[in-house]
């Protein structure tokens, strides 16, 4: 079966180039969404007939932890995956889905409602609605799976790609040079200084500073906009990028 594709396509990238390649290096250990043996590839003429196994019901495992948005005919939704389980956040509401056998793919019910993934398509039933063809939305599925972790502030910014995540529980996290240098601190107490915002704190390696301005703000690769300017200064190094506050 085929895994969720996880590329950076034009029309998606909201982000920007450099992060999104960043984005696909920080998701990659949670992709596929299905924990399957061996190499997602497409199948070989002689693998392509039906086997006797195929039409028996059985249950995938399932990677907890991981986030993707989905997009469909006229309905946005988010999932969650647990162990054994499945949260969906539809528009009007939240429910958690309990996982059941399928013939192919992972499937999860909860009464009337039924998500079922098969490679890089899905599917949902909600009632008498069914939704076809649900495609992995690659940049929202990044900010939704912040957002799902606690985050209330996400800036991002190019070349080389970084981004910054302030938490509702008191967290401060800088990620930059597309991945390969993190840095996590206790958020401290922000400072007001000219109509900006400014969190300063330091680890026993690093000393960071964020500034945050609400002032719009658009991406320098993809031209997305923003409703804040930001500016974080990390041990003599200066990044410059676009950010936005999550409800």
């Amino acid at each position: 079966m085929a895994a969720i594709d996880f590329r950076c396509h034009p029309e998606e990238m909201v982000m920007g180039n450099s992060l999104c390649r960043m984005a696909r290096r920080l998701l990659a250990p949670f992709l596929p969404l299905l924990v399957i043996g061996g190499c997602a590839t497409a199948p070989s003429p002689e693998n392509s007939a039906p086997r006797a196994s195929d039409d028996a019901e059985s249950m995938q495992p399932v990677q907890p932890g991981r986030t993707f948005a989905f997009d469909c005919d006229g309905l946005a939704f988010t999932i969650r995956t647990g162990p054994g389980e499945l949260a969906l956040y539809l528009p009007d509401r939240y429910v958690v889905l309990s996982q059941v056998r399928a013939a192919s793919g992972t499937k999860f019910q909860d009464h009337d409602i039924v998500f079922w993934n098969k490679g890089e398509d899905a599917s949902l039933e909600v009632g008498a609605r069914r939704y076809d063809g649900c495609k992995v939305d690659h940049a929202r599925s990044v900010t939704e799976d912040a957002r799902l972790r606690g985050a209330r502030f996400r800036g991002v910014g190019n070349e080389p790609g970084w981004l910054l995540e302030i938490g509702a529980r008191q967290w401060i996290r800088f990620t930059g040079d597309y991945g390969n240098t993190t840095v996590s601190a206790p958020l401290p107490v922000p400072a007001v200084e000219d109509g900006r915002t400014v969190y300063r704190t330091r680890t026993t390696a690093h000393v960071l500073e964020a500034i945050v301005e609400r002032e719009v703000c658009f991406d320098t690769m993809s031209g997305a906009q923003f409703e804040a300017t930001v500016t974080v200064r990390m041990d003599g190094r200066e990044y410059r990028g676009c950010g936005r506050w999550f409800e």
